[in-house]
């Protein structure tokens, strides 16, 4: 018999089949799942930057507008707005902003102009909601002092000097032709939520006397221009919400301490001026 007659087959092994090509189409699959899930988280955290911009952007300008009108500032007035750090979108999630601070720079109070810091924390979303603390700076820089005297004195052509803690106002009048140099040290105090002066030193021709001796002495007459101080009062410039409840004075600046924790910035206590008595 030839040997073709009778072919041998060869039978296959279970080990030789198909089964090897498959793991590849799996690993591929896996990673077209992992890369997916990248691209979309990739995707996600554009998306909350972008909106993180978003929303900052918008409330800066939400807050600005707030302040410009409560303050009635006239429109185009620089506005410093300040969000406090973390992210916004969180905050926002649970319903408000945990801080922001405000500038506004020679904000006029009366007859002086001087630098308006607010800050703000716990601020909710819901405008008629209570914020957490509001605190105000006024700080009236030396060469706007001048515009007080109206208010530390009742002397004229008086001249103010601010000093460690207290005011100087020195100012002269005339007896018999002869000029007598009058000077007046005044400490700034908190009444009733608005600045009065308190007499401390006057001295007559250069000596020192109390206020007795003023009123008493042959000079009494002077007393009522000398000592007629008046309260400074910035209720009408600001919030109703806000009364002062500290002076610091130093020989570069006034700085006046304000507050109005509580209040809600959709209120009329935010939105309204004071009034002076």
């Amino acid at each position: 018999m030839a040997a073709d007659d009778n072919p041998t087959v060869e039978v296959g092994r279970p080990d030789l089949g198909p089964l090897p090509e498959a793991q590849p189409k799996r690993r591929r699959k896996r990673r077209g799942w992992l890369i997916a899930i990248v691209v979309i988280i990739v995707l996600l955290g554009i998306a909350w930057i972008v909106g993180e911009a978003v929303a900052r952007n918008y409330a800066e300008n939400f807050v600005r507008d707030k302040v410009v009108s409560s303050l009635k500032l006239k429109a185009g007035t620089p506005v410093g707005v300040t969000i406090g750090p973390g992210s916004l979108l969180a905050q926002a999630i649970t319903g408000g902003i945990d801080s922001v601070k405000i500038s506004v720079d020679d904000y006029a109070v009366k007859e002086v102009s001087g630098d308006l810091d607010i800050a703000m924390t716990e601020i909710p979303l819901d405008q008629n909601a209570p914020l957490d603390t509001l605190r105000v700076t006024y700080t009236i820089p030396k060469s706007e002092v001048a515009g007080l005297t109206a208010y530390v004195s009742g002397a004229e052509n008086a001249e103010v000097e601010l000093l460690d803690d207290a005011l100087s106002i020195s100012s002269e009048f005339q007896l018999f032709g002869i000029a007598i140099p009058v000077g007046v040290e005044v400490a700034p105090l908190v009444v009733d939520g608005e600045v009065g002066f308190e007499t401390k030193t006057i001295s007559l021709n250069n000596n020192v006397i109390s206020v007795a001796e003023l009123k008493e002495g042959p000079f009494a007459g002077l007393a009522d221009s000398v000592l007629a101080n008046q309260t400074f009062c910035v209720a009408s410039s600001l919030p109703k919400a806000l009364s002062v409840n500290d002076v610091d004075v130093n020989p570069k600046r006034i700085v006046l301490s304000l507050e109005g924790d509580g209040v809600a910035l959709g209120s009329k206590e935010f939105s309204q001026m004071g009034e002076c008595k």
